[in-house]
């Protein structure tokens, strides 16, 4: 019932305490359970603790080395396999938390098709030459840039100043006598498949009309065979702590 660990400060010992009673299960598994309650051994990893894997003078790392690290140095935690590191890549190149040098391409802030350990590294996002940075942030600025004028464009049968026109009158100079509206405020219902739509068509616009913008959302989640607590801690939670939101009310409802 004593596991014991290499941690930063030498060997760990934990108490996997007694089994229960009538219960069939296997040493290893128990080992499991408890690292995994542990959080020693995660399924999901933030992107940001990938940069604990590089040392201070190191600006990139292959990925290979970089999974290496994780199995190796007792200050990191466990990873379930290398699928973990993967996703984790992916989430942190689009991001913009580091970058992706596969040969003498780039790949920042833009889906990753393919993450192969064997190929690629990862880079410090400071260590990009700036040519390269410069144009990849230019490419994605292009693309929100389009983003907004199709949805400042108006749809068949409605003039560029219709008062029904969808959106948007993007970049669009104010004429004399035209009707503006100081504030808007909007309670809505939106399929959440549909919020692309939604920050393609009503903020987008509603930002380069240089509108301060203050976003509440209420989120309503429902499982019938139920979410998982882990799910809800390592995922949804850090990535919300990520993005600096701010938390004004929650509730879980377990029956």
């Amino acid at each position: 019932r004593r596991l014991f660990k290499l941690g930063p400060e030498g060997v760990e010992r934990h108490d996997l305490g007694l089994p229960t009673t009538g219960e069939r299960t296997t040493l290893a598994k128990r080992v499991l359970d408890d690292l995994k309650g542990r959080e020693l051994l995660l399924e999901r990893i933030a992107p940001r603790h990938l940069l604990r894997a590089l040392a201070q003078d190191e600006d990139e790392k292959p990925l290979s080395e970089l999974y290496d690290a994780f199995l190796r140095y007792p200050h990191l935690p466990i990873l379930k396999g290398r699928s973990v590191l993967e996703e984790a890549v992916r989430k942190g190149v689009e991001r913009g938390e580091f970058g992706l040098r596969v040969g003498e391409r780039y790949v920042f802030r833009q889906p990753v098709p393919d993450v192969s350990l064997e190929d690629a590294v990862l880079v410090r996002k400071e260590a990009i030459p700036p040519e390269e940075r410069g144009e990849l942030e230019g490419e994605r600025r292009e693309a929100v840039g389009v983003a907004e004028r199709e949805a400042a464009a108006p749809s068949a049968g409605q003039g560029l100043g219709g008062a029904e026109g969808m959106g948007a009158r993007t970049g669009a100079a104010v004429t004399e006598g035209e009707e503006r509206v100081r504030s808007l405020e909007l309670t809505l219902k939106l399929p959440w498949n549909r919020v692309s739509d939604f920050l393609r068509g009503v903020l987008f616009p509603l930002q380069h009309e240089g509108a301060e913008i203050e976003l509440r959302v209420q989120l309503k989640a429902r499982s019938e065979g139920g979410i998982s607590k882990a799910t809800l801690e390592r995922t949804v939670r850090e990535t919300l702590r990520q993005l600096g939101a701010e938390i004004e009310e929650e509730r879980e409802h377990t029956a």
